[in-house]
């Protein structure tokens, strides 16, 4: 039972691991959908399309005033500097924010994506871009892989099971008359 309990462990972690990979590839998937966007995504990408180009424009102004405050920073006095330099974090602290939500964004649209199975629409569409490609391969891989450890796991935990039963009945057998 114990070698059998290593051996989930170890397929539980590579679950784990394949579903971060999963996850990175979605978050790849979302960015090259986004940066090759065609209105043939339209039904399925639109919403998350319209999301992160609102979040650029946000970007965009929250990076120009950092740029902004740290020209003024080195052009004040002491007071002038220090009370941009509050500033300065506030805006850093905005524009990290920003990125993160739009990576979150990214990450939800290439799920959403994949959990749909539009990945055979976009395989189908003319002159698909050879980056969308090959993060369709790699999720493709990613997903048959965990697949086979998932059905690993399954079994793993179908033999502990049935082994401890024939414990449990040894014991009762053996312990109880």
């Amino acid at each position: 039972i114990e070698n059998i309990q290593e051996k989930i462990s170890l397929v539980k972690k590579d679950v784990e691991d394949l579903q971060t990979k999963q996850n990175l590839a979605c978050l790849d998937l979302g960015q090259v959908l986004y940066s090759n966007y065609r209105e043939a995504y339209a039904d399925f990408f639109k919403p998350f399309h319209d999301e992160i180009s609102e979040l650029d424009k946000r970007l965009e102004s929250l990076e120009s005033q950092s740029e902004v405050l740290k020209s003024q920073i080195e052009t004040q006095g002491f007071f002038g500097k220090l009370v941009n330099q509050v500033k300065l974090t506030s805006s850093t602290t905005s524009v990290n924010s920003a990125k993160k939500k739009k990576e979150g964004v990214f990450q939800k649209a290439g799920t959403s994506v994949v959990s749909s199975g539009k990945i055979d629409f976009i395989r189908s569409q003319e002159n698909v871009e050879y980056s969308i490609l090959s993060v369709l391969d790699n999720i493709e891989r990613i997903k048959n892989d965990l697949a086979q450890v998932v059905e690993e796991q399954q079994i793993l935990n179908e033999k502990e099971k049935s082994l401890k039963d024939e414990l449990n009945e040894y014991f009762e057998y053996n312990f109880e008359t």
